[in-house]
């Protein structure tokens, strides 16, 4: 990947990625290139794999600093040239295991940014599984936002679907970590689960052995 790129994408300037997007492939940025321009970006977000011992992209790059601009930039360009599948498989992209094995959701869940539940949100309606599991210890993105203290982020995910009662490696749910960290039953968080689908948490600690 394109250090420079990179560097803008992780400081949240849009307007330099876009300049040296089009630098780097010799076209220019106008209303005209539309159909040029989604094909080239898109080929660039993809290619963040390929690039860098840690096999990050990126979007993952945005989702560590919830820049949540850029990335919705990102994330039109690359829906404007690749297909559905590809779409998923890039926005649901592990880094190298010896880093987490985070996907961009995971990292958006441990930003601690003020935007973190929007970079959340905004992957999830681009193809983001609330369910896969890192690769050292198959904590889901919801396992991750109630160990960060992540509130807001915690209630898009249960919104959107997440599993309430996913296992880790050691075989903890999310409701488990939740009554671990926050054994105040006022804490804000363990009314996440109340709100968005009604499950009370003494009704889920049933399910850890």
């Amino acid at each position: 990947m394109d250090q420079l790129v990179y560097h803008a994408v992780a400081t949240g300037n849009l307007g330099q990625v876009l300049e040296l997007v089009a630098e780097k492939n010799s076209w220019s940025w106008t209303p005209h290139d539309e159909k040029v321009e989604t094909q080239r970006l898109g080929d660039v977000v993809d290619l963040g794999k390929g690039h860098g011992p840690n096999e990050t992209t990126l979007l993952h790059v945005c989702s560590a600093k919830s820049h949540v601009r850029t990335a919705k930039v990102l994330l039109d360009m690359l829906a404007g040239s690749t297909d559905a599948a590809t779409r998923r498989r890039i926005v649901n992209r592990r880094e190298c295991s010896k880093i987490g094995g985070y996907t961009p959701l995971h990292l958006a869940c441990l930003s601690k940014c003020t935007t973190a539940a929007d970079m959340a949100e905004l992957l999830i309606q681009y193809g983001a599984d609330p369910d896969v599991k890192d690769a050292n210890c198959s904590f889901t993105a919801l396992h991750l936002a109630v160990r960060s203290h992540a509130f807001e982020v915690a209630r898009v995910l249960v919104r959107a679907g997440a599993d309430l009662l996913a296992r880790d490696k050691f075989g903890n749910n999310p409701a488990f970590w939740l009554k671990e960290l926050y054994p105040d039953a006022t804490t804000p968080i363990r009314y996440v689960f109340m709100s968005t689908r009604g499950a009370l948490m003494s009704n889920l600690h049933r399910y850890k052995p």
